[in-house]
């Protein structure tokens, strides 16, 4: 018979999962910012974008066809924040149609990998659209 399951907070999954990534000095320095993320002139967006330096959790769910990758859950980064996606820094390479859970400490998100780039020695910045956004505060106390 299964005992009963317990979900994992989001601090026990962050402690279980130990800070891999090199963040480049550049990127060190972007983390620090606030406010809006300017965007270039070909670049069309639906949202804007949100700078942000939050801590995440990162799990691989599943890959298409051809991709025959498997990841262990990692502590992520988020980069930046918009209410269709968020860019975050991982230490090791995604790519496009991967689906991925993001815990954060406010909530899950189910998102798929849209864009992949490689920052530096394993710093990647992941484009991520979600997909499912569960809130893990309790529903009773919105209005």
């Amino acid at each position: 018979m299964l005992g009963p399951t317990t979900e994992l907070s989001f601090e026990e999954r962050l402690a279980s999962c130990p800070m891999t990534m090199l963040i480049p000095p550049k990127i060190h320095l972007e983390l620090q910012q606030r406010g809006t993320v300017n965007t270039c002139d070909n670049d069309v967006r639906a949202a804007t974008r949100f700078r942000c330096n939050g801590p995440a959790v990162l799990e691989w769910v599943d890959s298409p066809y051809g991709i025959s990758l498997t990841f262990s859950m990692t502590q992520a980064i988020i980069r930046n924040l918009s209410k269709t996606g968020f860019s975050v820094l991982a230490d090791r390479q995604w790519f496009p149609e991967q689906t991925a859970r993001l815990y954060l400490p406010i909530a899950i998100v189910q998102a798929r990998v849209v864009r992949a780039r490689r920052l530096g020695s394993r710093c990647y910045d992941i484009g991520l659209r979600i997909v499912n956004f569960r809130s893990l505060s309790d529903s009773s106390s919105r209005d």
